[in-house]
């Protein structure tokens, strides 16, 4: 697989806002935030996210009479089941690839899955979400993001249950050990993040519907297969993956706990930097827009500011390599009797569904990369921290 042409990282226009409206002040601006109590809104968001289930449920079977041509086998109520559990992945705003699936390959598996009693999904998403100097997040911690990607799953459970009034489970892999030696992200706040999910999936799931947040990790021969095969990424792939990794990395974890990354030990004169978010975030900045270096002259020393983004680069080559040598070992994460999604659109696998977990104006982004804001038109955007204050 060419993986210069394949999705294997979540979208964002970070990278693109700070080289083409970087702006000084626009960094420094405040943005008002607020924290609400999740039992304050889940019960409404509860009601109406079931609402929306419903009407779903009643549009695909609508829509079903429509698409019988596709399947084989209607005569059998069960056949009819496994179509219209199909039509839920047709459906452009659930999946990127609605109009590529390998239909029958899925309906297969599902009329397989309702004639053993139970509907089955398994994803692989996400690990915690990590600042990059105040730019993207200001945690790690979950926030609105996740409560509405991990609500599109459970639209997703609660419209099969509804088709097909089976119980429907969904086991959530989560990415945070698997990637952990090339994003670095720290493992505290990864176990931290997963509970976090596994709460808000808690307090919408019930006895029909079970969504479950889970690690694995990578052993010692995928580790060794991994640095093999990381000496042979091309300069070409890593190039048009290295922004995205660069400000993907834990670079907070990697220079105050960690302080050491490929080898590449990290100075004290950085470990010890009394605003460590600052230099990460003009590091990052300047990385990616050389002609914002002068912003940043009067606030850090030439030389630290300089000794930061060479071992920001060096580390960022090497783990961008290994992110893609990462990909391309295709672990199982769960038994074949699940039908696979994905938050990735994967050209060659026709029959693993690619959800939008942020909506279709969410496009690729996923929410460990952002944060839900709200325009001063009520209108929901997801972005990062730095595109928030370039709103305002």
């Amino acid at each position: 697989m060419n993986f210069n042409h394949r999705e294997i990282l979540s979208q964002s226009n970070l990278q693109n806002s700070l080289k083409n409206t970087w702006d000084i002040h626009t960094y420094h601006k405040k943005l008002d935030m607020i924290s609400i109590h999740c039992d304050d809104v889940i019960e409404i968001w509860k009601k109406n996210l079931i609402f929306q289930c419903k009407k779903l449920a009643k549009k695909i079977q609508l829509d079903f009479q429509d698409s019988k041509f596709l399947y084989n086998n209607l005569e059998n109520t069960m056949s009819v089941q496994a179509a219209c559990l199909t039509e839920i992945f047709r459906n452009k705003n659930i999946s990127k690839n609605s109009a590529n699936l390998n239909v029958k390959k899925i309906h297969q598996l599902f009329l397989k899955q309702i004639q053993k009693g139970y509907i089955k999904f398994a994803i692989a998403w996400g690990h915690c979400k990590r600042t990059c100097g105040l730019l993207k997040t200001e945690t790690y911690h979950a926030d609105f993001a996740e409560l509405y990607s991990i609500s599109i799953l459970y639209l997703i459970a609660k419209v099969a249950y509804l088709l097909t009034n089976l119980p429907v489970e969904i086991k959530v892999v989560s990415g945070g050990l698997r990637f952990n030696d090339s994003l670095f992200a720290n493992l505290d706040e990864i176990k931290q993040y997963d509970k976090e999910r596994q709460d808000i999936a808690n307090m919408l799931c019930d006895e029909k519907i079970n969504i479950h947040f889970f690690t694995i990790e990578l052993d010692n021969s995928d580790k060794e297969l991994i640095h093999a095969n990381s000496i042979n990424i091309s300069s070409q792939a890593t190039t048009s993956k290295f922004e995205n990794i660069l400000c993907n990395i834990d670079w907070r974890n990697i220079f105050l706990n960690i302080r050491s990354a490929h080898n590449i030990n990290i100075p004290s004169e950085i470990s010890q930097y009394r605003d460590i978010d600052s230099l990460i975030a003009a590091s990052v900045v300047c990385l990616l827009n050389k002609k914002a270096q002068k912003d940043f002259t009067t606030v850090f020393n030439s030389p630290l500011l300089t000794i930061t983004m060479n071992i920001m680069k060096n580390i960022t080559t090497l783990s961008t390599k290994k992110y893609i040598a990462t990909h391309q070992i295709n672990k199982d994460i769960v038994s074949s009797d699940y039908l696979r999604l994905t938050v990735h659109n994967k050209p060659d696998k026709s029959d693993i569904p690619a959800i939008y977990l942020l909506g279709t104006n969410g496009g690729n982004q996923l929410s460990q990369h952002c944060t839900m804001f709200i325009e001063n038109n009520q209108e929901i955007r997801f972005i990062t921290h730095y595109e928030a204050k370039l709103m305002n």
